[in-house]
């Protein structure tokens, strides 16, 4: 699946000058209707058949077409913002932590138990504000990481160059 997501991007890479020409609107349209196709299916699903059908996977066609049409949007957009850039730089540590198979069934659980106590308003509003906290404290855990790797690398660096200088 990664190859074919691979595979999307160089495709986009090559040829995204045919594809940026489309108008925003047309990108947002065809992220809500892909969204909202998703969103009646998995309801469904969850509903009738107890299953979410795995269209929320992230190699679900409806969440790729759902994500490459969200990405052009804001390609069409210059965001100068020192929060956006400080979490988009851990979004792969997001998606890493929240794909791992101890975190999935406690997420599902709480989706679940979110759903059954509160209203569909009040559930999306939820797990919209749970996300962005989620993210945001990703992004913190991951700028810890960081800030080890680089005092770590930046000791072995200082090592090695004494090291070097010392045998010449």
């Amino acid at each position: 699946s990664f190859i074919g997501l691979y595979s999307l991007s160089r495709f986009i890479k090559l040829h995204g000058s045919n594809i940026k020409c489309f108008k925003v609107y047309i990108f947002l349209l065809v992220y809500l209707i892909s969204i909202l196709i998703s969103t009646i299916l998995s309801a469904v699903g969850i509903w009738h058949f107890d299953t979410n059908f795995h269209l929320l996977q992230y190699n679900s066609p409806l969440v790729i077409i759902s994500s490459l049409c969200l990405f052009m949007v804001f390609t069409k957009f210059n965001i100068k913002s020192h929060l956006i850039n400080w979490v988009g730089t851990s979004v792969l540590a997001s998606y890493i932590i929240h794909q791992h198979p101890l975190l999935v069934p406690v997420f599902i659980r709480s989706m679940t138990a979110l759903n059954s106590i509160l209203s569909l308003g009040f559930y999306f509003v939820s797990v919209i504000i749970g996300a962005l906290i989620f993210m945001l404290l990703c992004a913190a855990l991951d700028k810890v990481r960081i800030l080890i790797y680089t005092i770590v690398y930046n000791y072995i660096y200082l090592l090695l160059i004494f090291e070097i200088n010392y045998l010449l």
